[in-house]
């Protein structure tokens, strides 16, 4: 079984996309070969310094859609990742704390995909602002049926090739018409998630690719499905906030900037 790692990013990001490549090429270890990086066609040239960390290729990129535009290429992640059989979506913004070791995500040699319950998650969707509830109504939008579980809640997030190809072929089933990545493409990037997609894909219609797990179940449903632990080895910064803001959650209460000094051992600039 082989592994790959697959990150959309742009060239607003590369700063953050030089420090998880590094973390990736210090604890990775059992993936088949250096991570994908999709970007725009024209930040090709602004990534060539990073080119011997991961192999950059260039993704679709519609003007003014950029952040549908890079879910549509996760969601075509096994095209761009041909010699794997499961591939691990991190995104530019994410660390790696401590060692990565591909199978271990996959215990008898089936992905684990986590859930949690909407209900017991805080807040109401928001219209037309980025809110975790609202990835229901884009689940709702598509499939016609309320989801009751959120999907994006582990880092990393792996998945089998094959969903990819059904969730393509799932969401031209069921989009009226219109071909997976035009429906993608425009669809409300308030509302559309494309691992929430693949979530309920995987839990609802094909569940026979996944292990789908209730993420509060994760010590309890461990033994049964072959897990030591649930690993945890990367962290999410979002760029958004910042290289010195502290990290919402995490237990030392450092910055970003101080993280990656720490586990890197350089100057962040």
């Amino acid at each position: 079984m082989t592994h790959q790692i697959f990150i959309s990013s742009y060239r607003r990001d590369f700063q953050w996309l030089k420090y998880c490549l590094k973390s990736l090429e210090k604890f990775c270890q059992g993936f088949c070969d250096k991570p994908v990086v999709a970007v725009p066609e024209q930040d090709l040239p602004l990534a060539s310094h990073l080119g011997g960390l991961a192999h950059f290729v260039p993704r679709p990129d519609v003007p003014g859609c950029g952040m549908m535009s890079a879910q549509r290429a996760m969601l075509q992640a096994d095209i761009y990742c041909p010699r794997a059989d499961i591939i691990h979506i991190t995104g530019s913004d994410n660390f790696v704390l401590e060692e990565y070791v591909a199978n271990d995500f996959v215990p008898g040699g089936k992905v684990v995909i986590y859930h949690r319950p909407y209900a017991a998650m805080p807040g109401k969707p928001i219209a037309g602002q980025h809110h975790v509830q609202n990835w229901a109504i884009g689940v709702k939008q598509l499939f016609g049926a309320t989801p009751e579980f959120e999907y994006m809640c582990q880092k990393p997030s792996l998945y089998p090739s094959a969903l990819f190809v059904e969730t393509r072929r799932q969401i031209e089933a069921h989009s009226g018409g219109k071909k997976w990545f035009e429906y993608v493409q425009f669809a409300d990037k308030t509302t559309f998630s494309e691992k929430n997609i693949l979530g309920y894909v995987a839990h609802r219609l094909a569940p026979h690719l996944c292990h789908s797990v209730l993420e509060s179940n994760y010590w309890g449903e461990g033994p049964k499905l072959g897990f030591i632990e649930y690993k945890r080895p990367m962290i999410a910064f979002w760029s958004w906030g910042g290289l010195d803001r502290p990290v919402t959650g995490y237990k030392t209460g450092e910055t970003p900037r101080q993280i990656i000094e720490r586990v890197l051992g350089e100057a962040v600039v």
